[in-house]
């Protein structure tokens, strides 16, 4: 099978997913009254189900659709930190070849999911690491970085309603991010430190409240 049968292979199944995933049922009832939120913080927990006490769930439950950051954006990040810390010039080529490939599987994922889904993005990482810069020293290197920057960008370049960023308990990166980002002045934030204890839903009632309490940013589709 030649590069190119494989790459429209893939740009099909991606396309094929984007449909189906638009063709389940939705309540038109409770979708006016959605709000949406940017899930940041630690790249473990805003994933998984078990350590986070089924967050994204139970956000959904309180009329909150989350969209959550990427799990290959830090990735993306410690290809853009090597650079930026002087690798060796033998090196560096091969660095920046391996960022331009990271964006193009991102943008090519992108154009066949937004067809379907207009709302999708994935921040670029360079913007991430400028945003985050204007509050945070980039070192030492940590997720504090993806964190902040996240959700400051998508706080001012996409229509979201609120930002929840989840971490360990006594995580330091999270307890910086949490310092930085209570400073963003009209931000709505939620922060959940969790070890895969019960997560307080009355907390996660409350913000989803206080959400619902104003407009909503994105315009009913």
């Amino acid at each position: 099978m030649s590069r190119a049968t494989k790459t429209t292979n893939l740009n099909l199944a991606e396309a094929v997913a984007a449909r189906r995933f638009r063709e389940l049922p939705v309540d038109g009832s409770r979708a006016a009254d959605l709000r949406d939120v940017y899930l940041c913080g630690d790249l473990y927990l805003r994933v998984d189900e078990w350590g986070n006490d089924d967050l994204q769930r139970k956000l959904a439950d309180h009329g909150l659709r989350t969209i959550f950051e990427p799990y290959g954006a830090f990735f993306e990040l410690l290809q853009l930190r090597q650079l930026q810390d002087g690798v060796r010039l033998t090196k560096r080529p091969e660095k920046e070849a391996t960022m331009r490939t990271m964006r193009y599987v991102i943008w090519r994922l992108l154009r066949a999911v937004r067809a379907e889904h207009p709302w999708a993005f994935w921040n670029d990482v360079r913007a991430v690491d400028r945003e985050s810069r204007r509050v945070v020293a980039p070192y030492p290197f940590g997720e504090t970085i993806p964190a902040v920057g996240g959700a400051l960008l998508t706080w001012r370049t996409q229509p979201v309603d609120g930002v929840v960023s989840v971490a360990p308990r006594g995580c330091g990166p999270a307890l910086i991010a949490e310092a930085q980002l209570r400073r963003e002045a009209g931000l709505p934030a939620l922060f959940v430190y969790n070890d895969g204890d019960p997560i307080d839903e009355a907390r996660l009632a409350g913000f989803a409240w206080r959400l619902r309490s104003r407009p909503a940013r994105r315009t009913p589709a």
